[in-house]
């Protein structure tokens, strides 16, 4: 039984993962206490200095091993706590990303919806421009028209004061024939209206004053249609322009919508970003805690090296003598990776 206890100490004694703190034993101290202890069972007051160096020795390692299992425990529970605070402020990206998201999508409707508009607007518009455009057409139509009758009716006041030279027939019969008027006055007007005044019987007087007649109702009615057709490019103009001004105001609202949504955009990212950064400083505090975890189990491994040497020690000095220690314990202890006679440790 001594022999196994003086293996475990001289083990220990060997053990440079023990004796790895600041301030350890050095390797050749280590090594004489380690070739002392297996013929240090005795009595004798040198015998009990070389278990009590050896006390000393595993003691050191015994106490630097506690403290490096109480700063290990430490730094494990400020990981617990970094983890609890990193996986809060994780919650908190997290929500944050999420509101990002909503309002990304409130953004991008509304955008929809303003482009919508916006597409709407313009549809108008261009409905308004030809409108007008059309409504100018007629305009134009309808004042060609009037002016043709007006010019016959000149004609025929000139005719009337024997200015005959300058009468177009043709437009006149044109105008006429635009007025339903009679074959008849259209046959005999070009004659009426070629003799000079003086040669002008009663039948052609009565044909100019027809004529005039005819010429008067349909300029009156071209007047009424004039009237009519603008008016209505008027309201068609005055509508375009409306259409015009807010399809202008849509589109304003479209860039706006537009401008929106980009800095929505940026904004969930910059907050997705920061979401990825919280979840990596989480998994960094577990990283640390089960780095601290691990530090900390194999710190124990060692304490219970240096105890279970240490108890094996406190025997030995209580007096528990081995069965005639020989020379050769020192290779035997070499063997068993003990501390051998001629010892060879680690650092």
């Amino acid at each position: 039984m001594a022999m196994t206890q003086v293996q475990t100490i001289c083990k220990a004694l060997g053990d440079a993962d023990l004796f790895s703190f600041p301030g350890a034993p050095s390797k050749n101290a280590r090594e004489m206490v380690a070739a002392a202890v297996p013929h240090a069972t005795g009595e004798h007051a040198y015998q009990k200095e070389m278990l009590a160096a050896a006390s000393t020795v595993l003691a050191s390692a015994r106490d630097a091993v506690e403290a490096e299992i109480k700063v290990c425990g430490e730094q494990g529970e400020a990981a617990v706590n970094a983890i609890s605070d990193a996986q809060k402020a994780l919650g908190a990206a997290s929500a944050t990303t999420q509101q990002a998201q909503l309002l990304l999508e409130e953004t991008q409707a509304a955008l929809e919806k303003q482009a919508a508009k916006a597409a709407t607007a313009e549809r108008e518009e261009q409905r308004a421009k030809q409108e007008e455009k059309t409504a100018r057409e007629s305009e134009d139509v309808v004042l060609k028209r009037k002016a043709a009758v007006d010019a016959s009716m000149a004609s025929v006041q000139a005719a009337e004061d024997g200015e005959t030279d300058d009468i177009n027939a043709d437009e006149m019969s044109e105008v006429l024939r635009a007025a339903s008027c009679e074959k008849t006055l259209l046959e005999a007007f070009p004659t009426a209206m070629s003799l000079p005044k003086a040669k002008r019987g009663k039948f052609d007087a009565m044909t100019l004053e027809e004529v005039k007649h005819v010429l008067s109702g349909h300029g009156a009615m071209q007047q009424a249609q004039l009237d009519e057709v603008q008016a209505l490019t008027r309201d068609c103009w005055a509508e375009a322009l409306g259409c015009e001004a807010l399809m202008e105001v849509e589109q304003e609202r479209l860039e706006a919508a537009s401008q929106t949504v980009r800095e929505a955009e940026a904004d969930i990212e910059a907050k997705t970003a920061a979401e990825s950064s919280a979840r990596n400083l989480v998994a960094a505090r577990e990283a640390e805690r089960s780095s601290a975890l691990v530090m900390q189990t194999l710190a124990e491994e060692k304490m219970s090296r240096a105890q279970q040497a240490l108890t094996a020690l406190e025997k030995l000095q209580e007096g528990v003598i081995p069965d005639a220690p020989q020379e050769g314990i020192g290779e035997k202890l070499a063997d068993d990776t003990e501390v051998p006679h001629s010892p060879q440790l680690g650092a």
